[in-house]
């Protein structure tokens, strides 16, 4: 007597295996990307603090200082504003391989000095 479904284990193992890997591959993405948005965060917060402490020598200075911190952290500083002392400052970072297509990690920052009350 020969039974039907011979070999059909075979597929079955075959089919969850080809699930596993693409569940896989869709946590370690957006894991990837959580990651870099994190962070773009941390970068905008560092180049906002030095922003605001160059804010003494000027916009243009504070904003170029701000500039090579956010290139020190692989990023790029696409904001800048700079008003009584405060920094308001925008950076993006590039998702890595193939996420590079859904645009980019961006981190916003503000930094200045406090008034006591």
């Amino acid at each position: 007597m020969r039974r039907p479904d011979r070999g059909s284990a075979t597929l079955w193992m075959v089919a969850v295996i080809a699930i596993i890997a693409l569940v896989s591959g869709v946590v370690v993405s957006v894991g990837t990307v959580m990651l870099e948005r994190h962070r773009a965060g941390a970068t905008a917060d560092e180049t906002a603090l030095a922003v605001a402490a160059d804010a003494i020598e000027g916009p243009t200075a504070a904003c170029d200082r701000g500039s090579r911190i956010a290139r020190l952290n692989f990023a790029v500083m696409s904001r800048c504003e700079l008003a009584d002392a405060i920094a308001v400052v925008e950076v993006r970072i590039a998702l890595p391989g193939w996420l590079d297509r859904f645009g980019k990690a961006v981190g916003r920052a503000r930094a200045g000095p406090t008034t006591a009350r």
